[in-house]
């Protein structure tokens, strides 16, 4: 950013706080805002003109989806033998997890 001079004064304009924001939906990543009354982040229209980016508002460029987790386990009623990235032979549970850590499949195997 440049200074400016003005009748003597030195003006430095402030960096701009959405100034990654605006280059990422420029660059065509998806950008998000947060909807304080659904406590969540939304996609923004990706056909918008760009002038939706308001400072009063929250912003973020949508983060990339992490692969989900399995994990292979064996469980008896009476003991739990582990965890597994892999499946072994005594797997008899196959668990999987969002990128949250959010249990959203199970399997018995």
């Amino acid at each position: 950013m440049k200074e400016v001079i003005i009748d003597g004064i030195r003006y430095v304009p402030e960096p701009d706080p959405l100034a990654e924001v605006k280059a990422a939906w420029k660059g065509g990543k998806t950008i998000q805002y947060f909807a304080s009354w659904l406590d969540e982040w939304r996609d923004i229209d990706p056909y918008t003109d760009g002038s939706f980016l308001d400072v009063r508002c929250q912003w973020r460029v949508k983060p990339e989806k992490k692969p989900d987790v399995v994990q292979y386990v064996h469980l008896h009623p009476k003991s739990f033998c582990g965890w597994s990235g892999e499946q072994l032979p005594r797997s008899n549970a196959k668990l999987t997890f969002d990128d949250t850590g959010k249990l959203i499949k199970a399997e018995v195997l």
